[in-house]
């Protein structure tokens, strides 16, 4: 007799225009070179936007000048989506909040789409590079328009 086996697996969850719930991904960067560092951090949802991402300083950042982390969608060197600022001698436990560059990069998030399934994480750190921060990022989904 033939025994019929089903496997569930799921490589990412869908959005629902129903689910109003926001979604949050968090990542931890340091602050470790002076030259830029990017980081890929992966959309595992469909049918999302970036609303907000905010970064909390983990570890103090140094004091000879500010620690800048662009969002940028999908790659190195793509459409730039948020900036965070964070300034020099920031403590632990600092927050900053990115500010919104490019509205559009924002929008229409989903890991179904290969060009806009990811957000790069580009960190210029400073001369003297020390600090470290989590960012949140804060998702909603895309509501459908007809």
């Amino acid at each position: 007799m033939a025994t019929d086996f089903t496997v569930f697996s799921r490589a990412y969850m869908k959005s629902d225009p129903l689910d109003c719930d926001v979604k949050m991904l968090t990542a931890h960067i340091r602050n470790i070179v002076s030259a830029e560092v990017n980081t890929m951090v992966p959309i595992p949802w469909e049918n999302v936007r970036l609303v907000k991402a905010v970064a909390v300083i983990t570890e103090v950042v140094d004091n000879v000048g500010n620690w800048e982390i662009d969002l940028e969608l999908n790659a190195a060197g793509g459409t730039e989506m948020m900036s965070i600022s964070i300034t020099k001698n920031s403590a632990v436990g600092a927050l900053f909040e990115a500010t919104t560059t490019t509205e559009s990069a924002c929008q229409n998030l989903s890991a179904a789409i290969a060009t806009r399934d990811a957000i790069n994480i580009e960190s210029d750190g400073a001369a003297t590079p020390t600090g470290a921060a989590n960012i949140f990022f804060y998702f909603e989904p895309e509501l459908d328009t007809v």
